[in-house]
């Protein structure tokens, strides 16, 4: 019962939703986007939330690791933990972005009508507001009923210091 009260009582109304999603648009570049990340999970901490829980879970209630692996993977997750922004691989996204998106948009010119793509915030579930996203664009067009997130990962072989 506390569980879902809590969760009920965590759950933002749709309007605020949309609202933190238009007002982090820019990202990396946005102060509110760090903010609202804060006590989010995102793809990028998913899996080592995971992970570290399955081995959290291995070991006894209150043992030291446990503790010691549970405050630093709360640490990560609430914003306290610092990822240098100037690792080699996040600077490349960052610098090739513009292009990839460019090209990207370009390409999706020549297969669908009316081809758009759309900077975005974060995203949060409506019903899981603690999971996010925050992919590099959305895709549009007049053709197709859907839409697309777009996403940009630098592969290690193109990263160099």
């Amino acid at each position: 019962m506390f569980k879902e009260n809590l969760t009920k009582d965590m759950t933002p109304e749709p309007e605020i939703i949309q609202k933190i999603e238009s007002a982090t648009k820019g990202q990396s570049t946005n102060k509110l986007w760090f903010q609202h990340r804060k006590g989010v999970i995102t793809a990028s901490k998913a899996h080592e939330v995971k992970t570290k829980m399955k081995t959290i879970e291995s070991y006894p209630n209150g043992s030291e690791k446990s503790d010691v692996l549970m405050w630093s993977l709360t640490k990560k997750v609430a914003g306290f933990s610092f990822v240098n922004p100037n690792i080699p691989a996040l600077k490349y996204d960052r610098n090739m972005e513009p292009l990839a998106a460019s090209n990207f948009l370009e390409l999706m010119k020549t297969k669908h009508k009316g081809a758009k793509l759309v900077e975005c915030g974060l995203f949060l579930d409506k019903e899981k507001p603690y999971i996010g996203a925050s992919p590099d664009g959305v895709f549009f067009c007049d053709c197709c009923c859907e839409k697309s997130v777009w996403r940009l990962n630098a592969h290690k072989s193109f990263i160099t210091d």
